[in-house]
C-alpha cells in the first residue's frame, strides 16, 4: 500500500515516545494516520509498552509503521547521546537523518541537536493542527 498524500506529496513522520503516548492518550493517532505515514522505532514503541509481548501487532492496532531498528545504527547514534538525548532520542535523529522523515517531538534538546544535523523536527501541535482538524 502506498504512503498516503496530502496535497501531492508524501508525509513521512517519525514520532518519539512523548508524542507518541500524548497522541494516544488524546485518541489522535488513527485520525493522522489517515492523512499521513506514521512510523514508529520499535525502541520507542517497546518504551511506550514494555508489557507489549508483539510489537508488531500493536502497531498494526495503532495504524504505526514499526521500524526495527538495526545493530548498525548504534555506533552512530552514540554520537548524540551527550547527556542531553537518551539512547532512543539518539536512534530517532539517527533514523531521521537516515531516510529523511520529519521528527515529531516537543523535547527541546532533540529540537536543537536536530537542528544542528539538519533534521526537520516539527512539534505535536503543530502536526495535530495539520492532519487531525484541531486547533490547538
Amino acid at each position: 500500500m502506498a504512503a498516503p498524500r496530502w496535497g501531492g506529496t508524501e508525509l513521512n513522520y517519525l514520532l518519539d515516545t512523548l508524542t507518541l503516548i500524548e497522541l494516544h492518550d488524546l485518541n489522535q493517532l488513527k485520525i493522522i494516520a489517515g492523512h499521513a505515514s506514521i512510523a514508529v522505532l520499535d525502541v520507542v514503541l517497546a518504551e511506550c509498552c514494555p508489557s507489549c509481548s508483539d510489537l508488531s501487532d500493536m502497531a498494526n492496532h495503532l495504524q504505526l509503521r514499526l521500524v526495527s531498528s538495526e545493530t548498525a545504527w548504534l555506533e552512530p547514534a552514540r554520537k548524540y547521546c551527550d547527556g542531553c538525548l537518551s539512547l532512543q532520542d539518539a536512534l530517532n535523529l539517527h533514523y531521521a537523518k537516515l531516510v529523511r522523515k520529519i521528527l515529531i517531538t516537543n523535547e527541546l534538546p532533540l529540537q536543537i541537536k536536530c537542528q544542528q544535523e539538519n533534521v526537520q523536527t516539527q512539534t505535536m501541535l503543530w502536526l495535530m493542527e495539520q492532519h487531525s482538524g484541531c486547533k490547538v
